[in-house]
């Protein structure tokens, strides 16, 4: 289990309202605040609210919420099947420093999987890490993206990891939407903290919406304050599947699917042949 250490956070500023992001490590609790390029902050942590009995959806996503280990701390993901590959989505800034791109997954019984990242679009805070074996004990969701922005008010739900805590799940609805330097964001009306970073964003039709990737922050009385019913999630309708497909078959090439693909792919982008006298 991974001890509760110290947090390293960056904050700027839109005018009066900011948003965090917040990568938790091992050792003494103290706060480290820094400048950081763009509006935007990430988060690794959260913390518990109360809700009523869950619904199938809530349950499946609960059961595929996952951690996703880092050298010093972890965020969080949902377990995904897709053309029938095993797959952990979750948050950029969660693995970007992982070396040789290679991720530790933790189960909610604690058993570790290795996988690969596979795909990464940073200017959406998406990574797509490719688990090789199933993740033992657990059961995956068909993944389904949501190709539009949910309107104002949907119920949303999410499962994560707080600060040491075991899995928790939440809810809330759609509040608005901001342009970030992630992209136009979902602002949802929920409960955020340190640890939700990746977690799976969910309708109740199991469609995976986004990915939770901060939380605001406000100024009161000249100091910064952390804004946690208000989450940011960037939006599947972002997530190019096309070319988180061309990732997975670049790392399983002779998987029968990626055979096929690979070919299109060829056909569609023939390369020059050289020619010699």
């Amino acid at each position: 289990m991974l001890k509760k250490s110290f947090t390293n956070f960056f904050i700027v500023g839109i005018a009066s309202i900011l948003a965090v992001a917040i990568v938790f490590y091992g050792g003494e609790d103290k706060q480290n605040v820094q400048p950081q390029d763009g509006n935007m902050q990430n988060l690794l942590q959260d913390a518990v609210f109360s809700i009523g009995p869950l619904s199938r959806v809530e349950k499946k996503a609960r059961g595929a919420a996952v951690k996703v280990l880092e050298s010093e701390g972890y965020g969080s993901g949902t377990y995904v099947t897709y053309k029938g590959f095993h797959l952990v989505i979750t948050a950029y800034h969660v693995v970007k420093d992982s070396p040789f791109n290679i991720v530790e997954i933790q189960s909610q019984s604690e058993q570790i999987a290795r996988g690969k990242i596979v795909h990464t679009q940073p200017n959406n805070d998406f990574a797509v890490v490719s688990i090789p074996n199933k993740i033992k004990g657990m059961k995956p969701i068909k993944l389904k993206t949501r190709k539009t922005f949910p309107d104002v008010g949907t119920e949303l739900t999410y499962s994560g990891f707080p600060n040491n805590h075991d899995v928790v799940t939440f809810r809330g609805r759609v509040a608005g939407f901001e342009n970030t330097p992630k992209g136009e964001s979902i602002l949802l009306h929920t409960y955020g903290w340190f640890g939700a970073s990746g977690s799976g964003v969910y309708d109740s039709d199991g469609y995976l919406v986004g990915i939770l990737w901060a939380v605001s922050v406000g100024k009161a009385w000249g100091d910064l304050q952390i804004v946690e019913d208000i989450a940011y999630v960037s939006p599947t309708s972002s997530l190019d599947l096309d070319a988180m497909f061309d990732g997975i078959c670049k790392e399983s090439p002779s998987d029968p699917q990626c055979i096929i693909h690979n070919k299109i792919n060829d056909l569609r982008n023939p390369q020059p042949i050289e020619t010699n006298k």
